[in-house]
């Protein structure tokens, strides 16, 4: 299951959830379906210790007071960044492009960029996990 891009196990609990989420699709229950699959994503990081980054969607987004920084966040195609190597095989390992998303701190002096995936079945809340550093 290729839910998110980061090495994880999952358990048989967790696979007969997603099984079951996947027969109230079946059935036209989609609400029902999402909340389901989002509970299982959120579930599947906490079990695998992957820390869920809560970002905000305004009229831009970013994300507060993670690690102690306030960072923007735009979307893969719409940076012209830099990117070394060893993250770009990262990058193109993951299906859904759409999904990444490059966050610089506010104060650009301080640290490098990050690689984030967001995360599936979450609306329009912007949800991300981190997939690799420049560091």
């Amino acid at each position: 299951m290729d839910l998110i891009p980061i090495e994880h196990n999952i358990s048989m609990k967790l696979k007969e959830e997603w099984e079951l989420a996947l027969l109230y699709e079946a059935a036209g229950m989609t609400q029902k379906a999402t909340k389901l699959k989002r509970w299982f994503i959120n579930t599947l990081c906490e079990e695998n210790n992957i820390p869920i980054i809560k970002g905000h969607y305004t009229r831009e987004c970013g994300i507060q007071n993670w690690q102690g920084f306030d960072w923007d966040v735009k979307a893969l195609k719409e940076t012209e960044t830099n990117v070394p190597a060893h993250i770009l095989e990262k990058m193109v390992k993951v299906r859904e492009k759409d999904r990444l998303y490059i966050a610089f701190p506010k104060t650009r002096t301080v640290i490098d960029p990050v690689l984030l995936y967001m995360l599936p079945y979450h609306g329009w809340d912007c949800y991300y996990i981190e997939l690799a550093r420049w560091e």
